[in-house]
């Protein structure tokens, strides 16, 4: 008898520890193909970490995790073998460490994992550097969001830290769209849409797809 993965997130444990897996993988392939740039928004404890977690290992190639799954035979595996950089606010404690400093520091762990010297510059500058160090390989990148919007529900009782973490992340995010030509899919989750107008508002190709029926 298969045990249930309450409270598991990783798509990987799930498979690999043989819990209970609900085949959802039909509209991971609708999710790949409906453009590069998606955001998909729902509230906490729907599913938005694991979609992430499944969308990480499928982009990195691991088809061992999707064996007799709907998506197993249905793409070319010989192609997915993307760099993925998986970034996850809601792992972020935010009321102790600021969302820069955190940032930064997930930055020098996503550029340690690539075999990659951070540039000391914070995110921003590491993830550019990310890019380019792929391009020269005429290597398309993966770009994983989840929660991006927790930076801004964790102070809606400060105005002060709110407008500093919507400015923190419009800058990082806006190195996105002039980088679109080397980005193979950048999928956003959030909680909230109010921070999507202003925060991506240098990301105007992203596509919001929370309403759609077939999601």
């Amino acid at each position: 008898m298969q045990k249930l993965p309450a409270g598991i997130q990783d798509f990987s444990r799930i498979r690999e520890e043989n819990y209970l897996y609900v085949d959802k993988t039909k509209y991971i392939i609708d999710l790949m193909e409906d453009g590069v740039f998606l955001f998909f928004a729902r509230p906490r404890r729907f599913g938005k970490s694991l979609i992430c977690s499944t969308l990480k290992y499928l982009y990195q190639g691991r088809k061992e995790l999707f064996k007799g799954l709907y998506i197993e035979d249905k793409i070319d595996w010989n192609k997915m073998n993307f760099p993925v950089i998986h970034i996850d606010f809601s792992k972020m404690d935010l009321k102790k460490l600021p969302l820069d400093h955190e940032l930064d520091t997930n930055f020098i762990e996503i550029c340690e994992s690539f075999n990659l010297i951070p540039t000391k510059n914070g995110a921003s500058a590491d993830l550019q550097m990310i890019i380019n160090h792929f391009a020269k390989k005429n290597q398309k990148i993966v770009i994983i969001v989840d929660e991006y919007d927790k930076g801004l529900n964790d102070f809606l009782d400060n105005p002060a830290i709110f407008e500093e973490n919507k400015k923190i992340l419009r800058g990082f995010f806006s190195r996105l769209k002039p980088n679109d030509i080397h980005i193979e899919k950048c999928f956003f989750t959030g909680i909230s849409k109010y921070g999507k107008i202003s925060v991506f508002s240098a990301l105007n190709n992203l596509t919001d797809i929370s309403l759609q029926q077939k999601y």
